[in-house]
């Protein structure tokens, strides 16, 4: 298919997924077209490339690199000052939209064009963030590592988070080369931004405190799709509160209101 007929499916893609009412719509990202449905011409090397940020802000997803930083606690942890890492917004590291025919030597998901991290170059942090400007409740992420030498078994952590940075949920997965997988996932709390792990044990306990990937290495991103909780496929497992409990004062309603038909039947 030459390249005039896939950016014209590409744009058609675009428009067929934008909402036309209130009714939410799903949404996919896949690389090859802008945030307005314009094709994207993506460079083959990442000299060439610059950081995926705020591009598809239009469309209710940026993307932030993070770098983990050791930080000292004020309270003292059995005596001690408890010494512990976190995540932090970095201004280096995050990956970039290349063409197919990079050095990768691997085919996109979909079109021509992946979001690529390489940990030899200016665009390989070890963990990124997907931020949603409108709290989302079913994610997906297709992903694969590059050839050799940038190959090998690739752990990868994913964590939820809601808009108040408490943790909602995490699934762990790897990548053996060559090979392509997905992370799908859905949640009945809303998610605010998913953080993204490279080379991460599952024993590990937390993102926090997990091993990042030596060099080289090598992972690319594809058709990063979202929408709400009701938008997920059968199969896509949950992660967080399976239900939302209701409060106090509703359960006190509810009582009331049954108190009250219940006398209502006994005056008739």
């Amino acid at each position: 298919m030459n390249h005039v007929i896939k950016n014209k499916l590409y744009a058609l893609t675009f428009l067929c997924s934008v909402s036309s009412g209130a009714q939410a719509v799903i949404t996919t990202i896949n690389f090859d077209v802008d945030a307005n449905g314009n094709a994207i011409t993506a460079p083959d090397l990442f000299s060439a490339a610059t950081s995926l940020t705020t591009q598809y802000a239009a469309r209710n997803v940026t993307f932030t690199a993070l770098e983990r930083n050791s930080i000292t606690s004020d309270v003292p942890h059995n005596g001690v000052l408890k010494t512990q890492n976190v995540l932090e917004p970095s201004s280096t590291g995050m990956g970039a939209i290349l063409d197919e025919g990079s050095a990768f030597a691997r085919s996109a998901l979909s079109g021509d064009n992946f979001l690529a991290f390489n940990g030899a170059t200016d665009f390989g942090t070890n963990f990124w963030r997907v931020n949603f400007a409108d709290p989302i409740g079913y994610f997906q992420i297709d992903y694969f590592n590059g050839q050799p030498p940038n190959a090998g078994r690739d752990d990868l952590l994913f964590e939820a988070f809601d808009s108040n940075d408490r943790l909602i949920g995490r699934r762990y997965d790897h990548v053996l080369s060559p090979s392509s997988n997905r992370m799908a996932f859905k949640s009945l709390t809303d998610i605010a931004y998913v953080n993204i792990g490279h080379e991460l044990s599952p024993y590990y306990s937390t993102l926090l405190t997990a091993t990042p990937q030596s060099t080289p290495w090598a992972l690319a991103y594809d058709d990063l799709v979202f929408g709400e909780f009701s938008d997920a496929g059968n199969g896509v497992s949950q992660i967080g509160p399976s239900a939302v409990p209701l409060p106090a004062s509703a359960w006190l309603f509810i009582s009331g209101l049954l108190g009250f038909c219940g006398l209502r039947k006994k005056q008739q």
